[in-house]
């Protein structure tokens, strides 16, 4: 089937503009500094810190966050350890402080930072999730999964739903990297059940089947799939690959037409290539040599020759 998409190990911030749907308020802060700028957001959040002196050194830390956005690493690091200054308790200062030195490139910095932000503060599951990430990339991969199941376990429980579906996920791909395939498959099931990144766990389910030979259980995971995410590219995929083993073509070239902008639009040209190379392969069989002809010049230009030429079967 096809390789399984790869998860960035850095952690998310809880003010990610890419997370927040176009119908939900924005926080006042990154409303601010989308419409004015740094110099605004920092003096909106000094008063914030004066108003609600409880708070301030989350209110500084934030200020760590948009220098980060910035890229003033600097000034991110200097008010960083200001807001641990002010409350050495203070979770989210160590997710960005954590934050800013895995993107340095100070690994071993990074993890005694997210650790120590998950013992000062054992209710943000930032911190966790950090830890695992870098566990997992380092190959202790007990540690990540102990990382990952507490971050799970926070994020579900503030209802922070993408969060807690990126966590789940790193912890699949920690069974995976332990070899522990069926503690992955077991996880795949209980999460789905859970409501736990649904889309990209259903199309990982439908993976085990197909390497099966057990195209009917794989369809019907792929379409259950596009049932819980309309937007998960792996499902349509799936499911055009798993029809075209069934022997239905029409179908086959339905799903797989459909994933193909997804692929060009994420930029994901080997997987875009499969797409093409299945569609090439069920248009030869169906004796449409223009429509086939029409693919191999598309795929030919947008992944080179010889990468093309590769990936026909």
């Amino acid at each position: 089937m096809k390789k399984i998409f790869l998860i960035m190990l850095l952690v998310c911030t809880v003010l990610s503009c890419n997370n927040l749907k176009s119908e939900e308020k924005l926080p006042d802060d990154l409303k601010i500094y989308q419409d004015s700028g740094i110099e605004e957001t920092i003096k909106y959040l000094e008063k914030m810190g004066r108003t609600d002196p409880q708070n301030k050194a989350y209110y500084t830390a934030k200020m760590g966050y948009y220098y980060i956005e910035e890229k003033d690493y600097e000034k991110a690091e200097a008010v960083l350890n200001k807001a641990l200054e002010i409350n050495p308790n203070e979770g989210y200062a160590y997710n960005e402080l954590g934050y800013l030195q895995s993107i340095q490139g100070k690994t071993d910095l990074a993890l005694k930072t997210y650790v120590k932000g998950s013992e000062k503060d054992p209710g943000m599951g930032g911190n966790f999730y950090g830890a695992g990430a870098i566990y997992s990339d380092m190959g202790e991969y007990d540690k990540a999964e102990k990382n990952f199941e507490k971050a799970i376990a926070l994020y579900t429980k503030a209802e922070a739903k993408d969060k807690a579906d990126k966590a789940a996920r790193m912890l699949y791909f920690t069974y995976l990297d332990k070899g522990e395939r069926d503690k992955a498959r077991k996880f795949l099931n209980d999460s789905v059940s859970k409501g736990l990144a649904q889309g990209y766990f259903y199309s990982q389910l439908a993976n085990f089947y197909y390497e099966e030979k057990n195209f009917d259980e794989a369809l019907k995971h792929n379409l259950k799939g596009l049932k819980a995410d309309p937007d998960e590219a792996e499902n349509y995929f799936g499911a055009g690959v798993n029809y075209y083993y069934k022997r239905d073509n029409k179908q086959a070239l339905k799903y797989l037409e459909k994933v193909v902008p997804m692929y060009q639009k994420n930029q994901s040209l080997d997987y875009l290539g499969d797409a093409y190379a299945y569609l090439y392969k069920i248009n030869i069989e169906e004796g449409n040599k223009e429509k086939a002809d029409e693919i191999e010049a598309a795929a030919g230009q947008e992944l080179g020759k010889e990468n093309w030429e590769k990936k026909k079967f």
